[in-house]
């Protein structure tokens, strides 16, 4: 007697798994303000996932080196002002979800993954390299990016500032879009090598020196480029609306160094959160190829 397989609906998606990415992560908890569970939020830092309650997608990834509790009280006070989008601090995602509340009328749900061993500043290259990686990997698995991420935004609204600057962001005019809104840039995958020039499917140009005398090489197009030392490790991954002029300011970070760039140009992506997120592929795919980021990377 054979057994028929559950259907594809039955299966959760890997990035709600109490096991995704190698991690150990708490069982999904109401962010709503007076709900006690919260409580029971451990006070470890580490790192955090949001979704719509009963969700089969993501709203927010997030890392803390403080306490995770704590951080998870910050992100919830969006429930305290049902009528008022909150300030970009303490906690820029708040806004977000308060504006896909307000339009959709959903809740959202929390479930935290403790890293006890890597707090504080001394920890932040490991959590943030991690954070890269779960980003990459949802959006390889689910094939866009998390709605709160990468700069992304509810289309129908604009955002606050922080609250010292005072403008607080709310339901946009209609017929007015918030061009952080569009579709996310496709994922990438983790093919090829940088050294062959065909990391993760694209065609990378052939690595110049990072040097004054160089920079009349480089466009002034948006682009993704990789730094390299002289063994061919990349040590660091970025994206710039303007090639030329982000590599001028890198030049005088790196000037007592040897590096190498290697860069795609993305004329065609002039929002920055789409080359944000090809950036954060790269990362992501880096932390799976070597279990950190690159090495001057946060």
């Amino acid at each position: 007697m054979t057994t028929a397989n559950p259907s594809e609906d039955q299966i959760p998606p890997s990035y709600l798994t109490p096991s995704w990415g190698g991690l150990s992560w708490t069982r999904w908890v109401p962010l709503e303000n007076k709900h006690r569970d919260l409580s029971r939020i451990p006070t470890e830092p580490g790192l955090y996932r949001a979704r719509p309650v009963d969700g089969k997608i993501l709203a927010y990834i997030g890392q803390t080196g403080r306490s995770l509790r704590q951080r998870m009280r910050e992100l919830r006070v969006f429930y305290n002002s049902p009528d008022e989008m909150p300030w970009n601090d303490p906690h820029t995602a708040a806004q977000s979800l308060w504006a896909w509340r307000d339009t959709e009328g959903c809740d959202f749900e929390v479930s935290v993954a403790p890293l006890p061993n890597h707090g504080g500043s001394d920890g932040r290259r490991h959590r943030m390299g991690q954070e890269a990686y779960l980003l990459w990997k949802y959006r390889c698995e689910h094939g866009s990016s998390t709605l709160c991420n990468h700069g992304r935004f509810h289309p129908h609204y604009s955002r606050s500032t922080n609250r010292s600057a005072g403008r607080r962001g709310g339901r946009l005019p209609a017929g007015e879009i918030n061009s952080a809104a569009g579709p996310s840039s496709s994922p990438l995958h983790n093919t090829g090598s940088p050294e062959e020039g065909n990391w993760m499917g694209l065609a990378w140009e052939p690595p110049l020196p990072l040097q004054k005398e160089s920079l009349t090489k480089f466009s002034e197009w948006p682009a993704l480029y990789m730094m390299m030392n002289p063994s061919g490790e990349v040590i660091y991954i970025g994206e710039t609306k303007s090639l030329r002029s982000r590599l001028t300011s890198h030049v005088k970070t790196f000037r007592d160094e040897e590096v190498r760039v290697s860069h795609v140009l993305c004329p065609d992506m002039t929002e920055h959160y789409q080359r944000f997120e090809w950036e954060n592929d790269c990362i992501g795919a880096w932390v799976e190829r070597t279990g950190g980021p690159p090495k001057r990377q946060f």
